[in-house]
C-alpha cells in the first residue's frame, strides 16, 4: 500500500525542516541512521509500488496513486529548496532530496504508463537536467557557429538549453523534449554539410516540432523580409503561394513539441502564411474593384480561374450538390454552365469538356477526393484565423 509510506514522508520532512519538535529523539538522530532510514523507507517504497502495478485494482485507481506520489515528491523537493525553509541539518536535507529525485526517477523509467509528463517538475529535478546539457553545450554551440548561422538563430536554439528567467515553471515533458533535441541537434550538426544549412536547419526543427515562440517568430521574420523584398503585387503574391507550397511540404515527427499545448511549428507558420495570402487577395480584390458607373459594361466573356485540376472541380461540384449548397436541377445544364465559365489550371484558353466534367463527377479517385480534402482544411484554417474560433 501507498498510503502508509505517504505518511511516513511527511513525517520525514517535518524532521528534515526541524518541524517536528515533539519527538525528541527524531531530531537527535545521526546522519548514519537517518541514510539508513532513507534506504528503508526507498526499497520499501520500491517494492509498494511493484505490488501496486501487478495488483488487481482498476487501472485508474492505480494511475491516480502513482499521480499522487508524483506530485508528494515533487512538492517536498521544492519545500526542501525554499530559501526561507533552510534545514536544520544540511547533511539529512541533501540526502533526502537525493532520495526524492532518485524516487521520481524510478518511477518515469519502470512505470512510464502511470509517469504524468505534463506536471511542473520541482526546481532541483529542473536544475538536475539543465546541469546535464553542459557537458555538450559548447559542443553544440561550437556546432552551430561552424556552419556561419544568423546570430538571432544562434542564440534562440542554444538559449533553450539554459533556465529562461521568463519561464517559471518547466514540465517533465519539456525537459524530456530538450534532452533528445540536443541529442539531435549535435547529430545533426555532425551529419549535414549543406551550403544552404540555416534552411535545412529551419526544415529540421520544424521536423522536430520545435513550436518554441521565438523560433516561430524568427521563421515569420524571415519570411515577412523576403516577402517585402519582392518588386510587384504579383511576385508577392507569388512568393506566398511558394512559402505555402513549401512548408505544407515539409515532414513532421509525430512527436511531442517545446510546447505540448500549443499548435505544431509548422501549423503555426502555414497559419501566418494563409494570412498573408488572404490579406492579399483581399487587397487586390478592392484595388480591382470596378466603380459603380461601370456596371454596364459585359462582363459574359470573364472565366473563373482555379488552380486545381478539372478532377478537383468536378469532386468539388458534387460535394456542393451533395451536401445541398447548390441546386442543381437540370444538373446536366449546371456542368454545361461551369464547363464554360471556370478554366481550371493547365488548361489554356481551351474549355473544359461537358462530358469529360460529367465522367469525372461520377468516377471521383482517392488522391483527387485526399487533394481536396486539403483545400477545405486550409480553408477551415482560413476561418479560424479570421475569427478567432
Amino acid at each position: 500500500m501507498i498510503k502508509p509510506y505517504l505518511i511516513t514522508l511527511t513525517k520525514l520532512v517535518n524532521e528534515v525542516t526541524g518541524k517536528d519538535i515533539i519527538e525528541q529523539t527524531l531530531q537527535e538522530t545521526t546522519a548514519v541512521a537517518f541514510s539508513e532510514q532513507l534506504l528503508a523507507f526507498e526499497q520499501g517504497l520500491q517494492q509498494a509500488l511493484d505490488e501496486l502495478v501487478s495488483s488487481k485494482q482498476r487501472e485508474i485507481l492505480v494511475k491516480r496513486k502513482m499521480w499522487q506520489l508524483q506530485l508528494r515528491c515533487a512538492l517536498t523537493l521544492d519545500l526542501l529548496s525554499e530559501e526561507n525553509k533552510v534545514p536544520t541539518r544540511p547533511t539529512n536535507a541533501t540526502a533526502f532530496a537525493a532520495m526524492l529525485m532518485r524516487l521520481l526517477a524510478y518511477q518515469h523509467l519502470y512505470f512510464q504508463n502511470y509517469f504524468n509528463l505534463n506536471y511542473t517538475a520541482p526546481k532541483p529535478y529542473v536544475d538536475a537536467y539543465f546541469a546535464g546539457f553542459k557537458p555538450h553545450y559548447q559542443m553544440l554551440a561550437a556546432g552551430l557557429k561552424k556552419k556561419k548561422i544568423a546570430p538571432a538563430l544562434l542564440e534562440i536554439v542554444m538559449g533553450v538549453f539554459s533556465v529562461q528567467e521568463k519561464q517559471s515553471s518547466y514540465t517533465y515533458q519539456q525537459l524530456l523534449y530538450l534532452k533528445q533535441l540536443q541529442v539531435s541537434l549535435i547529430t545533426f550538426c555532425q551529419k549535414i554539410a549543406d551550403e544552404a544549412f540555416e534552411q535545412t536547419l529551419l526544415a529540421y526543427l520544424i521536423y522536430l516540432n520545435f513550436n518554441y515562440s521565438p523560433f516561430i517568430k524568427y521563421v515569420i521574420l524571415v519570411i515577412d523580409q523576403e516577402h517585402a523584398a519582392q518588386l510587384g503585387v504579383k511576385a508577392q503574391f507569388e512568393l506566398w503561394c511558394a512559402k505555402e507550397q513549401y512548408f505544407s511540404g515539409l515532414a513532421t515527427k509525430n512527436v511531442a513539441g517545446y510546447h505540448d499545448s500549443q499548435a505544431s511549428a509548422k501549423s503555426q507558420i502555414l497559419n501566418h502564411i494563409t494570412c498573408g495570402i488572404v490579406y492579399h487577395q483581399r487587397n487586390t480584390a478592392n484595388a480591382m474593384a470596378v466603380p459603380q458607373q461601370a456596371t454596364h459594361l459585359a462582363i459574359s466573356p470573364y472565366r473563373i480561374k482555379l488552380n486545381i485540376s478539372a478532377d478537383a472541380l468536378a469532386y468539388l461540384l458534387r460535394l456542393l450538390i451533395e451536401t445541398e449548397v447548390v441546386e442543381a436541377e437540370p444538373r446536366s445544364q449546371l456542368i454545361l454552365f461551369v464547363s464554360k465559365h471556370f478554366q481550371t489550371a493547365g488548361i489554356g484558353e481551351e474549355l473544359l469538356s461537358a462530358n469529360s466534367l460529367t465522367t469525372k463527377y461520377k468516377q471521383v479517385v482517392q488522391r483527387t477526393a485526399l487533394q481536396l480534402r486539403g483545400i477545405l482544411k486550409r480553408m477551415t484554417k482560413v476561418i479560424d484565423s479570421n475569427f478567432d474560433c
